[in-house]
């Protein structure tokens, strides 16, 4: 999916929804009629839409199975509660297979703090040639990208190499999705040789406009998300000024 980060960033909200719906189901605050009258309201069957979720094939899996989540059989559920856990894991941490992988970046953050961010377990493993690694992976849930970052467990300065694993798309478009689905900007990120350009990736703006009508743009950002955020927390002070994020558009570049 190489959708703008406008619509990625909806979608991303979209899956997101889905994903902590069966986790309530599994944790008993929600009940599995709250989960079709949801598929209900997402989807109507009468437009005929190919897919819900669009170039993300887990997510529509996930949507179409859970379609029918109250069917019975023999007084059992179709779907069984392993089923949904492994359906929220597939969400989190993408497909299993890993046909192509592109390195993308540092990140200049130890393993446990992209545990902390992205909400998973890393696996530690006896890598030949590297010693104990630190491997963690997992998913865009605007695309259903899979990455998969890895560091070195004693390292004195440790930091996370991150790839994109099963995707046939352009590095760029790649370090774009993980810029977002970490909500990070490209300034945490450092470059490798034969990776992505960081500078050629989209910039957005936080603009503010003042009680004169007069505008700033206040900082510009690699991320949309990140951009997002930042809005957010300045749309929440006490004040009269307005804030909205909008892309640039870059000199030669539609």
């Amino acid at each position: 999916m190489n959708a703008a980060p406008e619509e990625a960033f909806a979608q991303r909200l979209r899956v997101r929804e889905m994903r902590d719906l069966l986790d309530a189901v599994l944790r008993g605050t929600r009940v599995r009629a709250d989960v079709t009258a949801w598929t209900r309201r997402v989807h109507d069957p009468e437009t005929y839409e190919p897919s819900v979720f669009a170039g993300h094939g887990v997510a529509n899996t996930v949507f179409d199975s859970i379609w029918n989540i109250e069917e019975q059989s023999d007084a059992e559920p179709v779907i069984r509660e392993r089923d949904l856990r492994a359906y929220i894991e597939w969400l989190d941490r993408g497909g299993l297979r890993r046909p192509s992988e592109t390195l993308l970046a540092c990140l200049d953050w130890p393993m446990p703090a992209l545990e902390a961010r992205v909400g998973l377990e890393a696996v530690r493993f006896m890598r030949e040639g590297l010693g104990w690694t630190d491997a963690l992976t997992f998913a865009s849930h605007a695309s259903g990208r899979t990455f998969v970052a890895q560091s070195s467990w004693l390292a004195p300065a440790p930091r996370c190499s991150i790839a994109s694993v099963g995707h046939d798309d352009d590095g760029a478009a790649a370090l774009s999705d993980l810029l977002d689905t970490l909500a990070i900007d490209a300034s945490e990120l450092a470059p490798i040789d034969g990776g992505p350009v960081l500078d050629e990736l989209p910039r957005f703006a936080l603009v503010r406009q003042d009680d004169h009508g007069t505008r700033y743009v206040v900082q510009v950002f690699r991320g949309y998300a990140v951009a997002v955020r930042a809005c957010e927390r300045m749309q929440g002070q006490p004040h009269k000024q307005t804030y909205w994020v909008e892309r640039l558009v870059e000199p030669g570049r539609s």
